[in-house]
């Protein structure tokens, strides 16, 4: 009977110590689960940030095309070509880096095409890059 006992004892505190070792795995669960999720909401916005930053520098890389196109007619310095090399990498690399944040802010939140619209209509995103986020965008 004192082995019953015993045996009963080891159980119970086996038992008991599973239980509260899969309450603290539980909780520690929770607590990880929270924190991905702010840093996930902060890499969104990050990528939306510079998203936007990148838009508005290739606005203002375009809106020199006045610029370009008179030093292109006008120019065969080896400087002005230089110019005008540079600024076509430039646009280039703002086009990129367009691409690149939409993929990102797309992987990150498994974003639809109806939730596309939804930021074209809030004004967050503009009518301009839906094309490059539904590329990447889940179907509905």
């Amino acid at each position: 009977m004192n082995n019953v006992v015993t045996f009963n004892t080891v159980t119970l505190v086996l038992t008991v110590g599973s239980t509260v070792l899969a309450i603290i795995s539980t909780a520690i669960a929770i607590v990880q689960s929270r924190k991905n999720r702010k840093v996930k909401k902060m890499r969104i916005d990050d990528a939306m940030t510079l998203h936007n930053l990148s838009a508005q520098t290739l606005g203002a890389i375009q809106g020199n095309n006045d610029c370009n196109n008179t030093l292109k007619r006008f120019s065969v310095d080896e400087n002005a070509k230089k110019v005008i090399y540079d600024i076509g990498a430039s646009e280039g690399y703002c086009q990129s880096i367009l691409i690149e944040t939409a993929k990102i802010v797309c992987s990150l939140k498994d974003v639809t095409i109806q939730e596309i619209d939804d930021l074209i209509k809030a004004g967050i995103l503009k009518e301009g890059f839906r094309h490059i986020y539904t590329s990447f965008a889940k179907s509905n």
